[in-house]
């Protein structure tokens, strides 16, 4: 039960712009670096999770050109 409260209690800043957020607006700690793998750059847990939620809405607000960029498809 205490675990559930600390993450109910834990604020994750995410940048404002993240509800129009588009997969080739991801923030540079977000990094395609091979074919079926990414590498995510953060400061702590709080911030990787707010780099996850990057990551979800882009693939959200646009979901065709989220799958060219992840699985390498043609645009």
């Amino acid at each position: 039960m205490a675990n559930h409260v600390a993450a109910q209690r834990t604020q994750i800043r995410t940048d404002p712009a993240l509800v129009g957020r588009r997969p080739a607006d991801l923030p540079a700690a977000i990094e395609l670096v091979a074919p079926g793998k990414i590498q995510i750059s953060y400061h702590g847990a709080t911030d990787l999770l707010a780099q996850i939620a990057e990551l979800a809405a882009a693939a959200t607000h646009d979901f065709p050109r989220f799958r060219q960029i992840f699985e390498g498809l043609d645009a």
